[in-house]
């Protein structure tokens, strides 16, 4: 299944109405469980490094679609793509794009 570039989840995220607020909206704080968009600053090995209005985050490879798919492009630097934070504790926050984190996510939030 062909999905693009990686900012494809972007275009394709939930609505609001689905997600019971809006993902765009300006982010002070990560949330666990929280799903915000984000651009993609870093690029590694072990992960990306993103933003959201100046709030990072960090996607370790095995939370990003290309590790698990041939299929799809690795991320680079300028990608939005759509993430769910994992673990706001970490320094920066652990966020996933992975569907399975945000089914997780949403039935914690009572939401599907």
């Amino acid at each position: 299944m062909e999905i693009g570039r990686f900012l494809d989840p972007v275009a394709r995220a939930p609505s609001e109405e689905i997600l019971g607020f809006d993902p765009w909206m300006p982010v002070t704080t990560w949330k666990n469980n929280q799903e915000v968009h984000v651009v993609i600053t870093a690029v590694a090995s072990v992960g990306s490094l993103v933003n959201a209005d100046g709030v990072k985050g960090f996607i370790d490879q095995v939370k990003q679609p290309p590790w698990w798919s041939e299929d799809v492009q690795p991320p680079q630097v300028g990608d939005r793509l759509h993430t769910v934070a994992l673990d706001d504790t970490r320094d920066p926050p652990r966020l996933s794009a992975l569907q399975i984190d945000f089914d997780i996510a949403r039935a914690l939030r009572g939401r599907k």
